[in-house]
């Protein structure tokens, strides 16, 4: 019973080491943001590693090669790799549309007017000018050009979404094709973006629409990646953070819930990366009304305490509690009936989390 095909999720940083056991037919690149630089490097190290795998692959086979035509570091990623053995599929959005609930309420068009609140990484063409914006996603994803001439690709497969606080739609429109409608469970634009690409990679691997939708739209989630559960009767939302941008982006999805309450957890365990420094690059000012107590533990609780403070939340609804176990039941106790608690964990605190949690659900 041979599978007839074989999905990796692939490290950056050991990308190209594992092309000396395997090539791969189809490549997917989504986006690059900084993350744990002391262990990986800036971008463009990261791109500079990836943009050697893809060589490596088309030098020994034809790749077919899936990248975020909204990101110009992906987008542009190993130029000089040409040829017969490549051929670059793109995709991306044309426009992101946000509600303040999953059913009503004010459509912001956060790409056109509204206000971007991720850090933007300043990413620059190969001529050395900065990027100009026209529109903008999150962090350095949009529409973008430069003087010299290079812009945003023209996507093969773009999309429509509209976001709201639990779940989003996508309109996928392909070149000369008509368009589908898929609904994605999970919160915020990154999800939509991940949706995106793994619908894209799947129609390049001729997989039908029917089954592309049943995949999509059944999906459960990973552990800690917008995991919801229900622990002693109360309803728990836990998502990963480990970036500024990334973070940026789950406090998105949270800073208008005023059901909702806080546990952050920080750890600095070389999984999680020993630079802590990033708290202070992720926009943690969009929860500066927020007026409840915010459980703050791991190793590096105190760091984010202060974090907070800075960010505006009343040094009073702090409270630091180092030990884990200790900090998720003061956490899920103080939930009330119609709230909601959001556990924010580092990588390694994540792990500690999850025993933790299957024990309470035992």
């Amino acid at each position: 019973n041979r599978p007839d095909n074989c999905i990796f999720e692939m490290d950056e940083a050991y990308l190209y080491s594992s092309f000396n056991e395997f090539n791969p037919d189809i490549m997917l690149v989504t986006n690059l943001f900084r993350d744990q630089l002391d262990r990986y490097g800036e971008l463009n190290t990261i791109a500079g590693k990836i943009g050697a795998a893809i060589d490596k692959t088309c030098k020994v086979k034809p790749l077919k090669l899936v990248l975020n035509a909204d990101d110009p570091m992906v987008a542009n990623i190993a130029p000089e790799v040409t040829g017969d053995n490549i051929i670059r599929i793109y995709f991306g959005f044309e426009d992101i549309s946000y509600s303040g609930n999953d059913s009503a309420g004010v459509v912001e068009h956060a790409s056109l007017h509204g206000e971007n609140y991720s850090p933007q990484e300043s990413i620059n063409c190969k001529c050395g000018k900065p990027f100009q914006y026209s529109k903008t996603f999150y962090g350095h994803l949009g529409y973008y050009e430069c003087d010299c001439g290079v812009k945003r690709p023209v996507p093969q497969i773009s999309a429509t979404a509209h976001v709201g606080v639990s779940s989003s739609k996508i309109v996928i429109k392909r070149q000369s094709e008509e368009d589908f409608e898929i609904n994605v469970n999970l919160p915020g634009v990154y999800n939509c973006y991940n949706a995106l690409a793994a619908i894209t990679m799947a129609l390049t691997s001729g997989i039908s629409i029917d089954n592309i939708k049943k995949g999509i739209e059944n999906y459960n989630t990973a552990f800690g990646r917008a995991e919801s559960v229900k622990i002693k009767g109360k309803d728990v939302l836990i998502q990963l953070i480990k970036n500024p941008i990334g973070a940026t982006e789950v406090i998105k999805t949270i800073k208008n819930d005023d059901k909702g309450r806080l546990f952050i957890l920080i750890n600095d365990n070389y999984a999680d990366g020993r630079d802590v420094s990033w708290l202070w690059d992720t926009n943690f000012e969009l929860l500066a009304e927020y007026n409840k107590t915010a459980i703050i533990s791991g190793i590096r609780a105190s760091d984010m305490a202060v974090r907070l403070k800075y960010a505006g939340i009343d040094a009073k609804n702090i409270i630091i509690e180092e030990n884990i176990e200790r900090a998720f039941l003061s956490a899920i106790d103080s939930v009330e009936e119609d709230e909601k608690l959001y556990i924010l964990p580092t990588y390694t605190a994540l792990l500690e989390l999850d025993r933790i949690k299957e024990r309470l659900i035992r």
